[in-house]
Order: C-alpha cells, then sequence, then structure tokens
C-alpha cells in the first residue's frame, strides 16, 4: 500500500511530462487533439487517486496532501489554465497555515524555519507569475513581493528566487510602460 501511493503520483507525473513534452500534445489534427485530451484526463485521474490515497492514510491536513495540490497547480499553470491552478495553490497555503502558522517567534529549530519559509516563498512566486499572466500586475508585485522578503531573510540576496522575483518586477514594469505607450492621450514628445 506504501508503494502504490508513491507509485501512483510518480506515474501521473510521468504522465504529465510526456503529455507536456511530445509531438502529439502538439499537432492540430483531431485524431492528436483526442489523444492529448485522453492524457489529461488520465493524469487528472492519477492525481485524484493520489489525493484520495493520501487523504485516507494521513487526513487532509498532511505535507503530502499539499504537494499534490502544488503538482496539480504547476499542471495547470503548464496548460494555462490559471484560475485552477490558484485554486489549488490555496489551498496549499491554506494547509501550510495549519502545518507552518506563521509565527516565527514561538518557532522550535532555525531548520524547520527555513523550510517552512522556502515552502511558501515558493507558492508566492507561483502566485507571482499567475496573477502577471493575468494581467493583475498589483496582485503579482504583492506576491512576488512576499517571496522575494522571506527569501532574502532567509537565504540572503544569493538564491536564484531573488533572481526570479526581479525577473518579475522587470517583466511588470515593462507590461506597465507597455500600457501606457499603447494609450491614446500618449504622445511621444
Amino acid at each position: 500500500p506504501k508503494n502504490i501511493f508513491v507509485y501512483e503520483v510518480y506515474k501521473s507525473l510521468a504522465l504529465w511530462c510526456r503529455m507536456m513534452n511530445s509531438k502529439e500534445g502538439k499537432n492540430k489534427s483531431r485524431e492528436e487533439e483526442k489523444k492529448h485530451g485522453e492524457k489529461k484526463s488520465e493524469a487528472f485521474k492519477y492525481y485524484e487517486l493520489a489525493k484520495d490515497i493520501c487523504s485516507n492514510k494521513y487526513g487532509f491536513n498532511h505535507i503530502t496532501y499539499a504537494d499534490i495540490h502544488l503538482k496539480k497547480a504547476e499542471f495547470y499553470l503548464e496548460l494555462k489554465e490559471y484560475n485552477n491552478s490558484i485554486n489549488h495553490l490555496e489551498e496549499v497555503l491554506k494547509i501550510y497555515e495549519k502545518l507552518f502558522p506563521i509565527d516565527p517567534v514561538h518557532e522550535d529549530k532555525y531548520a524547520k524555519l527555513m523550510h517552512k519559509n522556502l515552502r511558501y516563498g515558493n507558492v508566492y512566486l507561483i502566485l507571482g507569475n499567475i496573477y502577471f499572466f493575468l494581467k493583475d500586475y498589483t496582485k503579482s508585485e504583492d506576491y512576488t513581493k512576499k517571496s522575494e522578503e522571506i527569501f532574502k531573510d532567509n537565504f540572503g540576496i544569493n538564491c536564484i528566487q531573488i533572481i526570479e522575483c526581479y525577473y518579475i518586477y522587470g517583466k511588470i514594469k515593462k507590461a506597465k510602460a507597455k500600457e501606457i505607450i499603447q494609450k491614446p492621450n500618449c504622445k511621444d514628445d
């Protein structure tokens, strides 16, 4: 039974990778689109199976259950189904809040605090990206700022996630500038 859970999770991840990288997923023919849709459905079936097994074994407030939601959110992000991705990321944050309450004053160990913050920081970073794609630049900046603060406070300025935050900020500034330029009352002087 332990191996079934791990097997199903990895199987769904492998199927997802195969679907996203295969030529079949990119072709325009109806037959290929049908195969692509079947693979997507099969991947979701395995994610649901993994969630069911995890919830029965550990309950809904377990780190593995949050990880399954996170993987599903990433899957939806790759499919550009941003609202579905946001819904799963919000579930992840709810679970994290129960498992890792944000109260650094009462933390026992520094390692636990860093682990907790790494998880929160990564979710906020993904949300910052999603809201950028949805052109909600205010929310994108807010989530990216939360992520940046977490990573700076815990890992310093020399971590890859800080670079990713700055990259998102750059994309936001570029998009905002493009919006300003495209306004009808904006004149070139």
